[in-house]
């Protein structure tokens, strides 16, 4: 079962854990990875095999469903105890294709099938949304060195074809989160990119995906100064772009992206225009 144990904040974010527990005795024991983000992970008990599920608290994280319609999700080392592979569930079907729910930047969630092989493409099984992908926009993923040596994984969502575009550096709120190659029905990059602009999404520090100590680096760095300095090399890559029109980049954000954004706003004038929502903007009240 996956654990959290904490320090009082501003020390340290919550460090997420997972534990052994054999079937059926229920002996617990803790392993040494350290774990980054929350999910549900499981293996199937009844052929004896160790359990492994992700979850804030034991309550949160039960297997209602038929274990034997699951895809076994974790492989262990029985002599090493060392986690081989960790993934999410997914149903199999009869014929040993994995089926399930996908998305990107550019399409909305869609049932697939795809083999259980490397590399195997998933297929679509239907366009139930209606939504075609567009033709008209591509998407990039790239990373840049930060202040401190780290990368900064940023995604880069434009439209085809030649020409400047202004662009909009969206930063995500969270800070415990990520931007992922997912479709978003609230923060679309495509409302943007369908007006001419190019939309850049970064992973600065405090981001999920990167290791535990990634997520930490939001913490005790005076007003998230290090995700500024991220969010600084970021930009600084972008301005560099020969599609980019460098006079016209904005920055925006929600919740604790906007609140980052309010920061920006404070330590440079690089910026043609600001826009947040949803933010702290000021500590007074």
């Amino acid at each position: 079962v996956c654990a959290m144990a904490g320090v009082a904040l501003p020390i340290t974010v919550c460090r997420h854990k997972i534990s052994i527990v054999t079937w059926p005795e229920a002996d617990r024991r803790p392993h040494p990875m350290v774990y980054d983000f929350v999910t549900n992970i499981y293996t199937r008990p009844e052929l004896g095999e160790h359990i492994l599920v992700g979850g804030l608290d034991a309550e949160e994280s039960q297997d209602t469903a038929d274990p034997d319609a699951y895809k076994e999700g974790v492989s262990l080392d029985e002599a090493t105890e060392a986690l081989a592979r960790v993934s999410h569930r997914f149903p199999v079907l009869a014929d040993g294709r994995i089926a399930g729910i996908r998305s990107t930047f550019l399409e909305p969630p869609e049932a697939f099938v795809v083999q259980p092989t490397a590399e195997a493409p998933p297929q679509t099984l239907a366009r139930l949304s209606g939504f075609a992908v567009p033709d008209w926009a591509e998407v990039e993923n790239h990373s840049v060195k930060s202040t401190d040596g780290a990368g900064v994984q940023y995604f880069v969502v434009r439209p085809k074809g030649a020409g400047k575009h202004p662009v909009l550096l969206w930063i995500h709120g969270g800070p415990i989160g990520m931007t992922a190659d997912a479709w978003h029905w609230r923060w679309n990059p495509l409302l943007a990119v369908a007006q001419g602009y190019t939309v850049v999404q970064p992973n600065p520090r405090g981001s999920t995906g990167f290791g535990h100590a990634y997520v930490q680096g939001i913490w005790g760095n005076v007003w998230g100064d290090q995700c500024y300095r991220d969010l600084m090399a970021v930009t600084d890559a972008i301005e560099q772009r020969p599609d980019v029109d460098r006079s016209r980049i904005m920055a925006m954000g929600g919740s604790f992206g906007g609140y980052m954004t309010n920061w920006i706003g404070t330590q440079t004038e690089r910026f043609r225009c600001l826009i947040t929502h949803a933010c702290v903007t000021t500590m007074a009240q």
